[in-house]
This record gives structure tokens, sequence and C-alpha cells, in this order.
């Protein structure tokens, strides 16, 4: 009887943990398939995702982006101000809106109102940042 039991719960657990991994598949494709560009960074600032349209709009490799930080895209034309609130807002869970000028890969600069998000689910753990297009 006992055997039963551990089969039958081993059974749920495992159509449980199918569920799970589908949703993060979900969740994984449209965060790589998003109009919007998305970096995520651990609580030290340093890039370890981007999505293609990160990478599509700033003309950088993924392997230039990871282990960087979002310093990456500063094109000196945000002053210095705009980015202590920022990191100033989002440290503190709040969310910030602005525009920043980042720079391109190759120097050219794109202007961009943009709204950053801080999502730490576990504080320990990694930051998300998703820097946002609004028009």
């Amino acid at each position: 009887m006992l055997a039963i039991f551990v089969i039958w719960a081993t059974a749920i657990l495992i159509y449980s943990y199918s569920g799970v991994v589908e949703d993060r598949r979900k969740l994984a494709r449209a965060v790589e398939q998003s109009s919007i560009g998305i970096i995520i960074t651990n609580v030290k600032g340093t890039i370890e995702y981007a999505n293609r349209k990160i990478l599509d709009t700033s003309g950088y490799e993924l392997t230039e982006v990871l282990g960087n930080t979002p310093r990456v895209f500063k094109s000196g034309y945000t002053s210095p101000e705009t980015y202590t609130d920022l990191w100033k807002t989002i440290s503190s869970g709040h969310e910030w809106q602005g525009e920043l000028v980042n720079k391109k890969k190759m120097a050219t600069c794109t202007g961009k109102k943009s709204i950053y998000h801080r999502c730490s689910p576990e504080p320990e753990r990694s930051e998300i940042m998703f820097p946002s297009r609004r028009t």
C-alpha cells in the first residue's frame, strides 16, 4: 500500500513539475521575443541576460554585453544626476521613468523615454530591470 502511495505521489509531483516547466518556457519565449529591450542584472549590476531586442537596438553582441554593467550603453549625454536618481529609485523598489540617451555600439546615440523596474523576488538573487521604450 505504501508503494502505491509513493508511486501516486511521485506521479502527482512529476505532473505538477511539468506544468511549472512549461510556464517557465512560455515566460522565457515572451521575454526573448518581446518588442521591448530587457536586461537582467545581478544585485551588483552585472548583466546576466539581454534579450534580442536590446541587442538589435544597441548593435552589441550578447558576448559583449554579458558580464558588463548597463554602463556599456552610457553615452555621456545623460546627466550623472539622472543615473543617480534612476538607481536610487529602482533600488528602493519603485518604478523610474525618464529619458536616457544611450550609446549604440557604433557610437551613435539614441534618446528613448524609458521605464525601469526592479523585480527582486529573493533579495540576495538577481535584480531584473526592464528598460522599455515609451512613445
